[in-house]
């Protein structure tokens, strides 16, 4: 799967962009999916919905304070993205200087 990786970008932050993006973080339900005895594969932030990387870094309520908190600093709008895909495609669209990307 082509993927763009943002040359400036550290080396940890890319890493976790593409575990993001592949579900590969040890998140409730992949941990438990190993064999690790979890109580509840669901998040423990919000404990709506199960714990999966989409979940806990854009549709878990405390990831979407974060993301709303980030675009009103950066004067962008608030959008609903609920995946990595998704982010990444509104991340190549948007307007804004280079040093904030």
């Amino acid at each position: 799967m082509a993927t763009r990786w943002f040359n400036a970008t550290i080396i940890k932050v890319n890493i976790l962009a593409w575990r993001v993006q592949f579900n590969k973080l040890p998140t409730q339900l992949n941990l438990s999916l190993r064999g690790v005895e979890i109580p509840s594969i669901l998040c423990p932030l919000c404990s709506v919905s199960v714990e999966i990387a989409s979940h806990l870094f854009f549709s878990c309520s405390l990831a979407r304070q974060v993301i709303s908190k980030v675009l009103c600093w950066w004067e962008l709008d608030d959008h609903d993205i609920v995946s990595y895909d998704e982010w990444l495609s509104w991340l190549k669209r948007i307007r804004m200087p280079k040093g904030l990307k």
